[in-house]
């Protein structure tokens, strides 16, 4: 069963959350968000679940600097609205994107 697993970089929609005045955000936090904010802005039916992360460099959460990661995504069973579904608990699609 192939599963494609969608890349998603996102440095400017997570490097804009630094501009605002709010407390340092560990990369686990962020990671999450830059899925949320994917599931808000694709309009698919089902929502996507994190997968894997990673970054080239040591995550420095008070960094003023820019940095970017990577994150891949799967889509889930669940659906509904992202800002209220745990998606943690929703289990990998079979024949997920």
């Amino acid at each position: 069963m192939a599963r494609c697993w969608v890349f998603l970089l996102l440095p400017g929609t997570v490097s804009a959350l630094f501009y605002i005045n709010k407390p340092p955000m560990a990369f686990e936090e962020v990671s999450k968000l830059a899925v949320r904010q994917y599931n808000l802005e694709s309009g698919a039916e089902f929502l996507f679940r994190k997968g894997t992360t990673y970054h080239s460099n040591p995550w420095d959460p008070k960094s003023s600097q820019i940095q970017s990661f990577s994150v891949t995504i799967q889509e889930t069973v669940c659906k509904g609205n992202p800002e209220v579904a745990d998606i943690d608990r929703c289990d990998f699609k079979p024949k997920g994107v």
